[in-house]
């Protein structure tokens, strides 16, 4: 699912990172102790904390970050405002026909427009949907890296 854009969203949003996260660290345990308190807000797990509940709370953070990121990412290479125009022309015959009740038009006409509007809203906002795969993408080389450090489990922290 990856094209073009996905790499430009790195090149992107790698001068605005400072802004939105702590991506520079004095040390790894700094990092450690930051990804861990994320995991905790994200999915309310304990305090109490041994090396291979830290691995374990980090893998389980780290694979609800790939979710996001893949999220992120769909949103972000669709290309949304490319089929508004076939859409409205495709729903105006639709709603030209004469066997439509005019109330279920007045109504199917509304829904519709909210749709197209929200789809023109994304298209409008591509830019900030690139910086969160950008913020996300930053967070999940962190925490990757950090697996990465754990002895008994750096043979294969993607398992």
């Amino acid at each position: 699912m990856e094209n073009s854009q996905t790499k430009n969203v790195q090149e992107e949003t790698s001068g605005i990172m400072n802004q939105y996260i702590l991506s520079q660290f004095c040390s790894e345990k700094e990092m450690k102790t930051y990804y861990l308190q994320m995991s905790t807000m994200i999915r309310s797990t304990g305090s109490h904390l041994s090396i291979d509940k830290e691995y374990t709370i980090l893998k389980k953070l780290c694979s609800k970050l790939k979710q996001y990121y893949s999220f992120i990412q769909t949103l972000g290479d669709h290309e949304w405002d490319k089929g508004i125009s076939d859409i409205q022309k495709a729903l105006g015959i639709y709603l030209m026909q004469n066997d439509i009740d005019s109330k279920v038009r007045k109504q199917t006409n509304q829904e519709i427009a909210a749709q197209l509007q929200f789809i023109i809203f994304l298209s409008g906002n591509s830019n900030i949907i690139k910086q969160i795969q950008g913020i996300l993408h930053q967070h999940l080389s962190n925490v990757t890296h950090l697996l990465k450090s754990y002895p008994a489990h750096s043979c294969n922290p993607e398992e």
